[in-house]
């Protein structure tokens, strides 16, 4: 791909150029008009405008990766809840600095300068920032053509948009005229002896510091200070009880974000309010606030972990083969979030229809004797072994499954559980409900449509993954992740590596915790940890449900273990093949060592499936010119491009040396590799998109998936002629 296959995607440099004139102009006649506290006075208000102006930006080019999928919706109501909550995320944007404008002189004690152009600049943003968002959402929301192309088209989505929209405007005019009203009854329509009593109450409050009573209460019975905190504590009320209202609505991602910068505009314009008086930017006590929450013990993230009764079986007859052909199968699935588990189901669920319309019902499951995921690889992995272990020989759910989408449910919890965690974490009860929970919890409803395979998912734990293993039911699992702390390997397996096999680097999950068992879906997640969508989490036992029901405790690390935070496990090893060999290289050393009548029931060929999601664009970094800037995030994009090249490198050394390693028995290995299938199939287009890093599948990069297995079909038949004739592939 050339250097500017993506050049489309980027804002061109003449009109980078416009933009920044555009600002210095509109600041320079902020400054000639003396309208520059008007800046400062509403510092919380520019800055969501400023994020509903550069999320649909961000999501359009630089990064179409992580914000995108939040952009599509699917339904009239999911356009509809958009359009509404975008409208009252402007509309709180208005009412609080308008309230804030018209208290701003008394809280000041100076004069502002004139509000007509700001306010007009203001108003001509929300605009703008309402256009972009809805015209993004009907961009991404209505798919391409196979060619790439889009046609201007009016579907339900963009119905629900316009009544939407139209809701928004006339709750925000309602919303006016509350403000209006409020201010002409307390104005001109008390009684007088009401009044006196008001006239009362104010000279009493006089004593207060200025700081603590201008702008909040007035003098001589004048209510217009009383009256615009009545408007706003009537608009606050109405805006929360809807916000707490659409905490049990299913909603768009985009509109679990709307609701999440309603939150935080009330919030954070109050608390600005108040130290406006000292001068103090808003952020300073903020960052002190944070910093202060953060310390609590509830303001971390935890996973949960159960005891364990018993000792697992031993599974180490995995690898052994009865049959006279003694050939079998093991599959690395590398990371890249949804994506990476779309591919990873539907290359699994593929062969396994395959095996099956060929005559060979069950033979592919039954010939995988080990697998290694990393991230959305482990994902897709959980799907297929879940049907696996409930024999639900309908592949095509599997596949189906893996591709829905969970970033609803992510953004939600970011909206309710995780801002109160981030602000008042003494409020929290459950320690475990976050956005990582949430991310699972949609995993397992994504397979609601047939129940044994929601229940598998629901309650598969390590433990019982193990024991399936030790009976052949299920081959050798491995989710990685990483330890943040150590910068260690953690693998959750069902055959362990032993403790002093000399792998350094790794370590087991039944190692550094031998008496508590973890549920697979919890694995998985943590396994595809990446921050901003799934947080680091510790582990945390439910046993303590006194000490989970109190405000102001949480449970505290009784070893040093139980302080360790996971992530994905991309970090350290994207392709999941170094820890694939490191299990093959022990245990058939252990199956040679411990019984050599077994010998001749060790594989003889082995064959490995490398299963890797499309990676970004090898020259999307590649531009004609760089500037000053260039030079300061350059060392941090060469760490980044750095580690995907040493990855693949290391995975092709890790193979290379095994082969030569092991000399009693034949290793082959096909790639199937996603973005070279996409680049042959009808949906050639998307291979120049980044691979989504948010757990949500657009149309068309579903679309792209099932094209590319469709010409899969050549990596396939050497699958099958491996399993029936030992042929390795070339």
């Amino acid at each position: 791909m050339g250097p500017d296959a993506n050049q489309g995607k980027h804002l061109s440099r003449p009109l980078q150029w416009l933009l920044a004139l555009f600002i210095l102009a509109v600041i320079a006649v902020e400054l000639w008009q003396n309208s520059v506290k008007w800046l400062f006075l509403c510092e919380v208000q520019w800055i969501a405008l400023a994020c509903l102006i550069l999320l649909p930006i961000l999501a359009w080019t630089i990064d179409r990766a992580l914000v995108l999928g939040a952009y599509e919706i699917e339904t009239w109501t999911d356009g509809f809840w958009l359009a509404l909550l975008l409208a009252w995320a402007a509309a709180s944007i208005i009412w609080t600095a308008q309230i804030e404008l018209s208290l701003a002189e008394t809280r000041l004690h100076e004069p502002i300068g004139s509000r007509i152009f700001p306010c007009a600049i203001g108003a001509i943003f929300l605009v703008l920032a309402l256009l972009l968002n809805l015209v993004v959402t009907h961009l991404v929301s209505n798919a391409p053509r196979d060619d790439g192309k889009r046609e201007l088209s009016w579907g339900a989505t963009d119905s629900g948009m316009l009544v939407g929209l139209i809701a928004g405007i006339v709750g925000f005019l309602i919303g006016e005229a509350v403000i209006w009203l409020v201010h002409l009854v307390l104005s001109s329509y008390l009684p007088p002896s009401l009044v006196e009593v008001v006239r009362a109450i104010q000279s009493w409050f006089q004593w207060l510091p200025p700081q603590l009573r201008d702008g909040y209460i007035g003098h001589s019975g004048n209510l217009a200070t009383e009256s615009s905190h009545v408007a706003a504590a009537l608009l606050f009320v109405v805006t929360g009880v809807a916000y707490f209202v659409c905490r049990k609505q299913s909603l768009a991602p985009l509109c679990s974000l709307g609701l999440l910068l309603i939150a935080l505009v009330w919030l954070l314009s109050g608390f600005a309010f108040f130290f406006q008086a000292f001068r103090i930017p808003t952020l300073l006590p903020l960052l002190v606030w944070l910093w202060l929450s953060s310390r609590h013990p509830k303001a971390d993230h935890f996973y949960t972990i159960y005891d364990k009764d018993g000792m697992a079986p031993s599974g180490l007859n995995f690898l052994e083969e009865s049959g006279s052909e003694r050939r079998i199968l093991v599959v690395a699935a590398a990371g890249g979030g949804i994506q990476a588990a779309a591919w990873t189901a539907q290359v699994l669920a593929g062969l396994k229809t395959a095996c099956d319309a060929a005559g060979a019902p069950n033979l592919f499951e039954n010939s995988v004797r080990a697998v290694s995921g990393v991230s959305g690889g482990s994902v897709g992995l959980m799907y297929f072994l879940a049907a696996q272990a409930r024999g639900i020989s309908d592949a095509t759910i599997v596949a189906r499954t893996a591709a829905k989408s969970s970033l609803s449910e992510v953004t939600h919890a970011l909206a309710y559980e995780d801002l109160v965690r981030a602000f008042c974490p003494f409020l929290i009860s459950d320690i475990y409900s976050d956005r990582g929970k949430a991310l699972e919890k949609a995993w397992i409803e994504n397979a609601s449509e047939n129940s044994d395979y929601a229940t598998e998912l629901g309650t598969a734990t390590l433990k019982t993954w193990t024991k399936a293993t030790a009976e052949r039911k299920l081959p050798a699992v491995i989710f990685n992740s990483t330890i943040v702390e150590e910068g260690q390997r953690l693998a959750f397996s069902t055959v362990p590596l032993s403790p002093n096999s000399g792998s350094e680097g790794f370590c087991e999950f039944t190692s550094l915790y031998p008496n508590h068992d973890i549920s697979i879906s919890t694995a998985a997640r943590l396994s595809a940890a990446f921050t901003f969508v799934s947080p680091a989490a510790r582990p945390a036992a439910p046993g303590r449900q006194k000490e989970l029901r109190k405000v102001f405790s949480a449970p505290k690390g009784v070893q040093s273990n139980e302080n360790l935070h996971l992530v994905d496990g991309g970090y350290l090893d994207n392709s999941g093949i170094t820890a694939l060999i490191e299990l093959l290289r022990q245990k058939l050393t252990e199956l040679r060592n411990r019984d050599t009548n077994k010998l001749d029931k060790l594989p003889r060929q082995i064959l490995v499936l490398l299963i890797n999601a499309f990676p970004l664009p090898q020259q999307q970094y590649v531009k004609a010119h760089r500037g000053t800037f260039f030079q300061l995030w350059a060392p941090l994009l060469t760490l980044f491009t750095v580690r995907g090249t040493a990855h693949d490198a290391m995975a092709q050394r890790e193979l290379i040396l095994f082969k030569e390693a092991l000399r009693d028995a034949e290793i082959g290995c096909i790639d199937f590799r996603f973005g070279t299938a996409v680049r042959k199939s009808a949906s050639k287009h998307t291979a120049k998109e980044p691979p989504p890093l948010s757990w949500h599948l657009t149309k068309a990069q579903k679309r792209a998936i099932i094209d590319a297995w469709a010409v899969m079909k050549p990596e396939t038949s050497q699958v099958l002629d491996f399993l029936a004739n030992g042929r390795m592939p070339i």
